[in-house]
């Protein structure tokens, strides 16, 4: 369904009610981001977080309700174990922090499985992702864990947003709904069909096909679509809208609802923002017998669509006020208060009352989204009340505008987060690569790209090195920036390797080691040898690895590096061993 047609609240409304039906049930929620490079597997991540009690700080809407919250802390302990012993592979790939699972563990008493979950980290983790059959391997795994957990309690896994998802979630929402019948797990995705129909830089959006190929295979579809609803749903909208009118707005008569009706045609974030709206123009009055209109409604003064109302409400709030949510949509969705002070230059406190207060309870713009800890600050979360709310306040916005409220943001993250940046590392980048702050990229670039690799996130981390060397390309020449640039490049060549992009990897490494070599680096000459000597190692081209692995051995036997003598020698066993003997 297109946005505002309560696919969300419908879905927590079923939840709401299977849950009081099934005692033992528990759902998790996972969220794509239209934010660009991301993990993959992004709402999986996020689901299978949840799974193992990483429900601390989240926004309630996310938990559900206290009694799903509940749920899920009581069964994390079970589903950490059955992660370990069935598919640890599945934690690494989705990214779960290894830390989450050991402070679980550890608040259990669990330490055999601590000490298995360590043992596989340093034995198998390593390899656990090497070869083109990974998301074949890891569906699979994923499957496998979701029985095991599934035969101890049903589970309902809810995917929003798919029009954002990256290509892995949905190749692997594809194989779920293929590979998952007989299973006690229900899945259920939520999307908009016209950003699917749109496409995806330029080509065939992945989730289309996918979505034809579940239909077919008799996968139940539910659209929300009202435009063209026949008589008896066109009753079901009139009984709606008089539902919600008499429950909020009690008094108002039947040509008040009747017209609300064929306005918003059943769309529930329209209808209530309508009525809203009407209301702040001062149509409707509340007395002591409720509701009543006082003055005639002006059709053409009406909006037709949910983003005209929007735009009216936003129209009519105070300047303060809307460059407060100006700034807190360029941050995202859901955007933390202290950030938004500083782009303001206002003080934190004040900030805080007034997104509570004014914009929360009074205007039903954002609503609390909990708080994130920090070593030296608490930092209190918000978040737009619908999407749509930011998506509008951010179109508004001129390019110039953008440009400039993102290096803002950037710089306030950065100056609260301070030593703790490294957690943000990638919402930095993207802020102040918007912002045109390239040294600002450059400052956390090189940490999102490792934290990419560590992850195994290969087709993200060559995006954010490539954004690297844009960034660099853009400052001057500095002994310091040359340095990154190997560094990035030496990031680079690893993803490369993983992709089987060799060609693109040799051009780039012979590059990377003239930089090397002219910054008389030896470290970084010594790691551009390795992946040079392997970009030709794997293209077949013993004779010319060897060549540049015997130039490493003979820097790693000058420095006395043991450690990088056995690495280089096992690389040259290779290469003969290529060449047979």
């Amino acid at each position: 369904g297109e946005t505002g047609t309560g696919k969300t609240e419908l879905a927590r409304e079923f939840f709401r009610r299977a849950q009081e039906r099934y005692k033992d049930l528990i759902v998790a929620i996972g969220e794509c981001t239209p934010q660009g490079i991301c993990f993959p597997y992004l709402p999986f991540s996020e689901i299978m977080a949840l799974l193992l009690g990483a429900v601390e700080g989240k926004p309630k809407e996310k938990l559900i309700s206290p009694e799903n919250q509940k749920r899920l802390r009581g069964f994390a302990a079970k589903a950490a174990e059955i992660a370990i012993e069935f598919s640890p592979e599945v934690i690494a790939a989705f990214n779960v922090p290894l830390g989450l699972i050991m402070k679980l563990l550890t608040a259990t008493g669990r330490k055999k499985l601590q000490a298995r979950l360590e043992s596989w980290r340093r034995a198998e983790a390593p390899q656990r992702m090497n070869g083109e059959f990974f998301r074949e391997r890891i569906s699979g795994r994923f499957i496998n864990l979701l029985s095991h957990l599934a035969a101890q309690t049903p589970l309902v896994l809810l995917l929003d947003d798919l029009q954002w998802a990256d290509t892995h979630s949905i190749g692997l929402l594809s194989y779920l709904g293929r590979r998952l019948n007989g299973h006690r797990v229900l899945v259920i995705g939520i999307f908009r069909p016209h950003d699917v129909a749109a496409g995806r830089e330029g080509e065939r959006h992945p989730l289309e096909q996918v979505y034809n190929e579940l239909r077919r295979y008799g996968c139940h579809t539910l659209n929300l679509d009202l435009s063209e609803a026949v008589e008896e749903e066109r009753e079901e909208i009139w009984r709606f809208v008089d539902e919600y009118i008499d429950a909020n707005y009690g008094g108002l008569d039947g040509g008040f609802k009747r017209l609300i009706a064929e306005r918003t045609e059943g769309n529930a974030l329209f209808v209530v923002e309508l009525v809203r709206d009407i209301e702040e123009r001062g149509w409707i009055e509340q007395d002591g017998a409720g509701w009543r209109q006082v003055r005639p409604i002006e059709l053409e003064e009406l909006p037709d669509k949910i983003e005209a109302v929007i735009d009216e409400r936003l129209g009519r709030l105070p300047d303060e006020f809307r460059h407060i949510l100006a700034a807190a949509s360029v941050e995202g969705e859901e955007f933390t208060a202290q950030v938004v002070a500083r782009v303001q230059g206002m003080a934190e406190d004040e900030m805080v009352d007034i997104l509570a207060d004014e914009l929360g309870r009074r205007h039903q713009l954002v609503v609390e989204a909990g708080q994130y800890e920090l070593p030296n600050i608490v930092l209190d979360l918000f978040r737009f009340r619908h999407t749509l709310f930011r998506e509008r306040l951010y179109e508004r916005l001129t390019k110039a505008q953008r440009r400039m409220l993102h290096a803002q943001v950037g710089e306030a993250l950065e100056a609260l987060y301070g030593e703790e940046s490294h957690r943000i590392a990638l919402s930095l980048v993207r802020h102040f690569h918007k912002g045109r702050d390239y040294e600002g990229v450059t400052r956390h670039v090189l940490t999102a790209a490792r934290g990419f690799a560590a992850g195994h996130a290969m087709e993200a981390t060559e995006a954010i090195c490539r954004l690297g060397r844009e960034a660099l390309a853009k400052l001057p020449t500095s002994e310091e920036n040359l340095r990154l640039r190997v560094d990035l490049d030496l990031q680079l060549a690893k993803a490369l390797d993983f992709l089987g992009h060799y060609d693109d990897g040799l051009e780039l490494l012979i590059e990377t080691q003239s930089i090397a070599e002219q910054l008389d680096d030896e470290e970084r000459i010594a790691r551009a040898y390795h992946w040079l000597g392997t970009m030709h190692w794997r293209r077949g081209e013993n004779d010319e690895a060897i060549g540049i692995w015997r130039k490493q051995l003979a820097l790693a036997e000058e420095l006395e590096d043991r450690a990088e003598i056995a690495n280089v020698c096992n690389s040259l066993g290779l290469a003969y061993d290529g060449k047979g003997e």
